[in-house]
């Protein structure tokens, strides 16, 4: 290898500015150069700067869902993002395309008018529907540099899924507010008929029903209660048709049935209400009890008519029918039941009226009564009376007689006819005991009652006590009950207790100890009482008998008695609304059993 020779010498141009000016020069042109160099160096890196921004700039534009068109002032394409391409499906590149151009490739995709399509005027926002159905939301806006207009930025937004949603919720809301309507008409409607026609009329509004129609189970068939839409010969009112699988599956069991196309089916003759149908709805109505009360069945003679919006609307149409229907039935039973009630407040007002009548009439029928026994009772007092004084006194003379007889025959030493005499007089006396009798047991009978509550056991240890006193040696055990009180007449019920148990105070002479009880008997009612003793007795079959005037059954000479004492007891104890009976047996005392009134 040659050595490069090395010398000192410098080239001949380079002298120059080794001198002192020259060096002068020279360091001004290395400072001049290095801050051209150092200009250039800031240049570069605001253009790497500015590269970078523009592509996140890119990036931006092309990630989002916009599609974005920028135009000059001539209304050149400057800029337009993949995006907008897409969105309008251009065969070529947008960018470099004069306004016209662009307008002559978008014009024939849009459905209507495109006199809104790439607008200039400010604030000229628009929705544009394209042919094939979708809706893109055009927005626009000046573009401006240092102040001055320098374009206009266009962005497109494909809105189809928002504008049909949109277009859904106000379909939906239309359609509750339909049934909601149709809802508050039914449940106000109270004619069964015109209810269930008004909702098969708001089916062909709500479900899209091309036809809809009530069905109700029968036996053997599905009848139709109301029907809307065009005439078909099968649906109509008042028809019936055999009840299919899908009708039963509603009407049976419960089910809510929707087909797309009955066609489409194996047996679709069979299963259709009618041969022109494809899609069919049908929803059971459910009363209160939760029986079905029927069902709706919506048809159209197009496939895929009814999908979960007109099933859910009509499953809505049938719970506001079946709301409607069991207020017109219990209508109709609160009616009824009205009628009846009706009837019955008539039956009752006549009833009443005619209660009314009868209680003039009987309370007449009383008066003349109560009028015509005050005349009698008077009659019969006069006529005691009467009796009392016509047989007073022949009895009285005819005892004077036999007494002034007795008299002249009394130095006469014949026994016989005094005999005779003395049993006359007797006779005398006790027809005139049993005139006396008769006549006390008559105005028993007819006595005023004033009722008050008495005391039995004061009255009848009263009773006992003045009998004890007559006869202070008689062997005789009293066992009264304190506290036996009842409502009653005082005077009348001390004659009875006197009556009875005198009557045992006699009855028991010949016994050793004598034993009397006064007690009540415990039983159905708490007013029946008993008095007992240990006397003679009396035939038990006979008993009835004991309670007739003037009946006997022991001789004179064994106890006297006028035969009045218990009869006058029977009745002072009917008066007071009581019933008595005698119990006994021949040699084993007696029982008498008596109820009184409360």
């Amino acid at each position: 290898m040659n050595a490069i020779p090395h010398t000192t010498a410098l080239p001949p141009a380079l002298d120059p500015l080794l001198s002192p000016r020259g060096q002068d020069d020279a360091s001004r042109a290395v400072a001049a150069l290095q801050a051209q160099l150092a200009t250039s160096g800031e240049l570069q890196a605001r253009t790497r700067e500015l590269e970078a921004t523009v592509a996140t700039l890119q990036a931006t534009l092309e990630a989002t869902r916009e599609g974005i068109l920028v135009t000059d002032e001539d209304g050149r394409v400057t800029m337009a993002n993949r995006r907008f391409e897409a969105l309008w499906a251009l065969t070529l590149p947008a960018t470099g395309l004069e306004r016209g151009a662009l307008l002559a490739e978008l014009a024939p995709l849009l459905a209507g008018d495109a006199s809104q399509l790439l607008s200039c005027v400010d604030g000229a926002d628009a929705c544009l529907h394209l042919a094939d159905g979708r809706v893109i939301e055009q927005r626009s806006r000046p573009q401006r540099l240092r102040g001055e207009a320098a374009g206009r930025v266009w962005t497109f937004l494909d809105v189809t899924q928002q504008h049909r949603a949109e277009s859904e919720l106000r379909e939906e809301a239309r359609a509750l507010e339909l049934v909601n309507r149709t809802k508050l008409q039914v449940v106000r409607e109270l004619d069964p008929q015109r209810l269930l026609q008004s909702i098969a009329a708001a089916c062909l509004q709500v479900g899209g029903a091309e036809y809809a129609a009530y069905f109700e189970l029968e036996t053997d068939s599905a009848r139709v209660l109301a029907y809307a839409g065009p005439p078909l010969p099968h649906l109509r009112m008042d028809a019936r048709i055999p009840p299919t699988r899908l009708f039963r599956a509603t009407l049976e069991r419960r089910r809510t049935i929707r087909i797309a196309d009955l066609m489409a089916r194996s047996a679709a003759q069979e299963a259709a209400p009618h041969p022109v149908m494809r899609s069919y709805l049908a929803v059971p109505v459910i009363a209160r009890d939760g029986s079905v009360a029927g069902a709706l069945m919506l048809g159209h003679s197009r496939a895929g008519m009814f999908g979960e919006r007109a099933q859910r609307l009509a499953s809505g149409l049938a719970a506001g029918a079946a709301v409607a229907l069991d207020n017109a039935r219990l209508l109709g039973e609160a009616r009824q039941l009205a009628q009846e009630r009706l009837g019955l407040l008539d039956r009752e007002r006549a009833a009443r009226q005619a209660v009314e009548q009868l209680n003039a009439t009987l309370e007449q029928r009383v008066a003349r009564r109560t009028q015509a026994l005050s005349i009698a009772n008077r009659d019969l007092e006069a006529f005691a009376f009467s009796v009392s004084h016509d047989l007073r006194s022949p009895l009285g003379r005819v005892d004077g007689y036999a007494q002034a007889l007795a008299a002249l025959l009394e130095d006469e030493k014949r026994e016989k006819p005094r005999h005779y005499l003395q049993r006359i007089r007797a006779n005398i006396a006790t027809m005139g005991v049993m005139v006396e009798s008769s006549l006390a047991l008559a105005k028993l009978s007819f006595a005023p009652m004033r009722t008050e509550l008495v005391d039995l056991s004061a009255i009848a240890t009263r009773i006992c006590r003045d009998l004890a006193d007559a006869e202070p040696l008689r062997d005789c055990q009293v066992a009264i009950e304190p506290g036996l009180r009842v409502q009653g007449d005082a005077a009348l019920l001390d004659v009875m207790l006197g009556n009875l148990l005198r009557n045992a105070w006699k009855f028991t002479a010949p016994r050793r100890p004598a034993k009397i009880a006064f007690r009540r008997v415990t039983g159905e009612s708490p007013f029946t009482f008993e008095i007992a003793d240990n006397g003679v007795g009396f035939d038990g079959e006979a008993s009835e008998r004991l309670f007739v005037p003037f009946q006997r059954f022991h001789a004179d000479n064994e106890f006297p008695g006028t035969g009045i004492g218990l009869a006058t007891v029977r009745r002072l104890v009917e008066r007071h609304g009581g019933r008595i009976s005698a119990h006994s047996s021949p040699g084993e005392g007696c029982r008498f059993e008596f109820t009184l009134g409360a």
